[in-house]
């Protein structure tokens, strides 16, 4: 029976991490800068006229938090996958001329994504039975699917009455947002870290994430993640 239990755990053993999944939590230097713009409307005879200022206070880093499976059971790669949400949240202001101004109105940029990944192990260190420690890095493809910022075109489509005292209609809004989403992919570069102890695991990921522009002001990114799951 001794005998028995050592060969079942040494089995387990050689097993479990073959497939791994869990939550992520993470931050990266998504950013946009913001900015003001005038608040144009069509006067008598459709002549443009000035109303007042746009103003978008733009956000620094976004927060993320998503789920992850991986496989390593492959004979020289594993294959990590990872899908969540991002979002930052910001302000903006609609300051008019003539009538009530609006300011510090809360909003937000938010971000659906994937990163799907082909990665290796650099450096690995076993304690049998108990825990397993690795250095990984690795090559992959994204893609992020967000929403836009906010602008005067946004309020126009989706308020009634007009930008200067209309108000929100929600299902507008959705529509808006669902038919100009932004969607960007490319390739990322992964650096992790990776602690097991018997099927519980823990991972420290970083990535630098190339894009075409996933906000006006940010092209290529860095991202930071941790990890916690199970290994089986």
């Amino acid at each position: 029976m001794k005998y028995t239990m050592i060969i079942l755990m040494t089995l387990v053993n050689s097993l479990y991490g073959f497939v791994g999944f869990g939550v992520t939590g993470g931050v990266n230097t998504i950013n946009n800068s913001g900015g003001v713009s005038p608040i144009i409307i069509s006067g008598p005879d459709e002549v443009e006229v000035r109303i007042g200022d746009f103003t978008n206070d733009g956000f620094k880093g976004a927060t993320s938090l998503g789920g992850y499976l991986y496989v390593d059971a492959l004979p020289f790669v594993d294959i990590d996958f990872e899908v969540g949400l991002e979002v930052a949240p910001y302000k903006f202001s609609i300051n008019v001329e003539e009538g009530e101004s609006k300011e510090d109105l809360p909003f937000v940029w938010a971000s659906g994504y994937y990163y799907l990944t082909v990665q290796k192990k650099i450096i690995q260190v076993k304690v049998p039975l108990l825990a397993k420690a690795k250095l990984f890095g690795g090559l992959g493809v994204h893609n992020h699917t967000s929403t836009p910022m906010i602008n005067q075109r946004m309020l126009d489509s989706v308020m009634d009455g007009g930008i200067e005292e209309g108000t929100l209609d929600e299902s507008k809004m959705i529509d808006y947002l669902d038919e100009n989403k932004i969607s960007n992919g490319g390739l990322h570069l992964q650096l992790g870290a990776q602690l097991k102890l018997f099927t519980f695991d823990t991972m420290l990921i970083y990535r630098y994430v190339f894009t075409d522009g996933i906000t006006t002001d940010t092209n290529n990114f860095s991202n930071i993640s941790l990890r916690f799951g199970l290994g089986f």
